[in-house]
């Protein structure tokens, strides 16, 4: 009798306590592929664009490796940048389309065409900054095209936010460094410290290419002016760099 009512019992148990129904079961199946399947939609915007801006990424590496393609290259791989942005946008993509549209400006000759490369450069550029404004690289590549486009004022907040963002990028601070100089006489007190200090960052560096700067005629005082300034800091980090190896 008592084994009869316990499983009579157990037979009448509600349904939750004997684990979830055939239908329960299906309706969390069906839960399941559909966040899976949602998971995979929102990826694939993503995945998409990558595979387009693939070919794209190996242009821009030779470039900036010294190794600029010919013009219909970089005119297919600015196209490229260009169609991954309509899959999902990103901000340094679209401020590497801008480097491949200078180069593209550079390899053409004098005239409406160049102008107008340099025109879609600096949008490239300044939307990507927009999205991604941590990008010392992009900041200066803008300064650099303002001067081209004939607006050396516009310039200096542009180089001012590149100095900001990245004061040591070795990459980039050489160039960077010639441009500052080149717009020194319309710096602000506070932009002409933050050029002082990437004259001593740069010595730490590649002290070579600071002693050549020190020796132009117009600059060179403002250089050797800057290095004066040189902290204990500065000579451990130039000693960390250059010093004996242990």
């Amino acid at each position: 009798m008592d084994a009869t009512e316990t499983t009579t019992a157990n037979d009448a148990a509600p349904p939750a306590a004997r684990g979830p129904t055939g239908p329960r079961r299906l309706g969390a199946a069906v839960v399941a592929v559909a966040l899976g399947g949602a998971l995979v939609w929102l990826g694939a915007p993503r995945l998409i664009a990558a595979l387009e801006s693939l070919d794209a990424r190996t242009v821009i590496w030779d470039a900036r490796a010294g190794h600029p393609p010919p013009p219909d290259r970089l005119a297919a791989a600015a196209a490229d940048l260009d169609a991954a942005q309509r899959w999902a946008a990103d901000g340094e993509a679209m401020g590497d389309r801008g480097f491949l549209l200078v180069q593209q400006a550079r390899a053409t000759p004098p005239g409406p065409e160049r102008g107008a490369l340099l025109d879609r450069a600096a949008q490239a550029t300044e939307a990507g900054l927009a999205a991604a404004p941590a990008q010392p690289s992009a900041w200066a590549r803008l300064a650099w095209l303002h001067v081209a486009r004939g607006d050396r004022a516009a310039a200096i907040p542009a180089l001012r936010l590149s100095l900001l963002t990245g004061p040591v990028a070795p990459a980039l601070m050489a160039s960077r460094l010639e441009l500052g100089l080149e717009l020194l006489s319309l710096m602000d007190p506070d932009t002409r410290g933050l050029l002082r200090r990437q004259v001593r960052l740069l010595w730490v560096v590649s002290p070579e290419t600071v002693a050549a700067m020190s020796q132009k005629p117009d600059t060179g005082g403002f250089v050797r002016d800057a290095l004066n300034d040189l902290s204990e800091e500065d000579m451990a980090a130039f000693l960390r760099v250059h010093g004996p190896k242990s």
